[in-house]
């Protein structure tokens, strides 16, 4: 019994360090990322121009959907 406990205790505490290990090396790989990736422009939202053809596309796909979808129940 004391040597299962002994095993399990050794077992559960190198998960243990490589579990924080992996978290150690996930924030140090993050920050490096962020250090060396180049800026991403942002984004401009303010011409928000939706196009009536693709509104009226989802749409009718999404009718058609939900009209095969609830006859099978």
């Amino acid at each position: 019994l004391l040597q299962g406990m002994t095993l399990m205790a050794i077992g559960m505490g190198v998960v243990f360090l490589f579990l924080g290990l992996l978290v150690i090396l996930t924030q140090q790989l993050s920050l490096w990322v962020s250090k060396y990736q180049p800026d991403t422009p942002e984004l401009d939202t303010s011409t928000d121009q939706t196009d009536p053809l693709l509104i009226s596309v989802i749409s009718a796909a999404v009718h058609q959907y939900r009209l095969k979808h609830n006859q099978n129940q």
